[in-house]
């Protein structure tokens, strides 16, 4: 199925996700669309890792996907021309076709990132954190999981975690009010222990805050889409 205007749509600044199609499990980059035209090229920054340009070759194909609303869109492309200045840039060949994967609830995702969670409606000690895991992850809010209750609805949590984007390790420091709080037997924690999943919804995140959330929230729905289309 022809998807160009589809593809036209992603707004500049749109992350996408590329792999080069060899080695088989070769390493997944998160690039930014900077244009296209139809018919030439897509035009997306240069993968990095740990801030260092990664070495592409004119001819190279990669997987490229993209999240629009709730769909994951993918193709193979070429890469036509590789450019350092101004920047590094890539122009990949424009496809002709693109798959597509419906998703459902394309704004969480599963997560199991450690934890350190504050209640800061309670007295005490503003250093000390409670350890939890995020189940679930947005970027606007998250669902926490403990041994203990962190609070009841209405209150302002601190919750701090560290997300990886495009190799780096970022650190998360964020507020969060509390919408709800249940109980429940978590085998994916301890099938013997009951634990209180939280949810919280994030108060107002800075542009770079909303960046990594953003991307890390993509990558995963990218991986987790592409792994059930599989199975």
């Amino acid at each position: 199925m022809n998807e160009q205007n589809d593809l036209l749509n992603l707004t500049v600044g749109s992350l996408l996700q590329v792999q080069p199609t060899v080695p088989e499990n070769a390493p997944r980059y998160s690039v930014r669309l900077v244009g296209a035209l139809p018919g030439a090229s897509l035009v997306v920054t240069a993968p990095t890792v740990n801030g260092r340009v990664q070495i592409v070759r004119e001819g190279q194909r990669f997987t490229v996907r993209a999240l629009k609303g709730e769909r994951v869109v993918g193709f193979v492309a070429q890469v036509i021309y590789v450019a350092l200045k101004p920047y590094p840039h890539l122009h990949l060949e424009y496809p002709d076709e693109v798959e597509q994967i419906v998703v459902r609830n394309a704004s969480r995702v599963n997560a199991a990132i450690p934890a350190q969670v504050r209640n800061t409606d309670q007295p005490g000690d503003q250093d000390v954190f409670a350890t939890a895991t995020v189940i679930d992850l947005s970027e606007t809010g998250a669902k926490i999981a403990t041994f203990e209750p962190l609070a009841e609805r209405g209150a302002l949590l601190h919750v701090k975690f560290q997300v990886a984007v495009s190799g780096v390790t970022e650190e998360m420091g964020l507020l969060g009010d509390v919408k709800n709080v249940s109980e429940r037997i978590d085998h994916a924690l301890d099938p013997d222990r009951i634990s209180y999943h939280t949810g919280v919804q994030f108060r107002t995140l800075s542009r770079f805050q909303h960046v990594l959330l953003h991307a890390w929230v993509t990558d995963r729905f990218l991986q987790e889409a592409l792994s059930s289309k599989s199975n």
